[in-house]
């Protein structure tokens, strides 16, 4: 069973392009915002990370742009991490709309990096609440 947290987000005039749909940009802060989201609600927002030494930085992203997301739509960013090696996990995220259909879905990869670049090993603490 995957873990999932839900952040609820509504589209602003800021998030669509001329027709009023989503710009693509759109979605990779809401598959931030619902990462961000995850950690805190896990007792380990990155702010935590940052101030033991470590960054996460994503390595790829990948988006499906199911169905069209408007101005002033309000949607549920569904988030939660898999594929959770020694220094390198995914995040992958569902988009969904108010009537729980699916508009995206994607993933992002991260690494976990010392404050001076290096790959190392996800600290302990962090790596529990990864693992599911």
């Amino acid at each position: 069973m995957k873990k999932e947290v839900v952040a609820k987000v509504r589209v602003l005039y800021s998030d669509v392009d001329q027709m009023k749909w989503a710009n693509h940009g759109a979605y990779h802060r809401w598959f931030e915002m619902g990462r961000a989201e995850y950690m805190r609600r896990n007792g380990f927002p990155y702010k935590k990370l940052e101030e033991m030494g470590y960054f996460m930085p994503v390595t790829e992203l990948f988006c499906k742009f199911i169905k069209p997301i408007r101005y002033d739509d309000l949607l549920k960013i569904v988030a939660w991490p898999s594929n959770v090696k020694r220094a390198s996990m995914k995040f992958e995220y569902e988009i969904l709309n108010e009537n729980d259909e699916i508009m995206a879905k994607g993933y992002t990869n991260h690494v976990c990096l010392s404050k001076d670049g290096k790959i190392v090993r996800f600290p302990e603490e962090l790596k529990k609440i990864l693992e599911v």
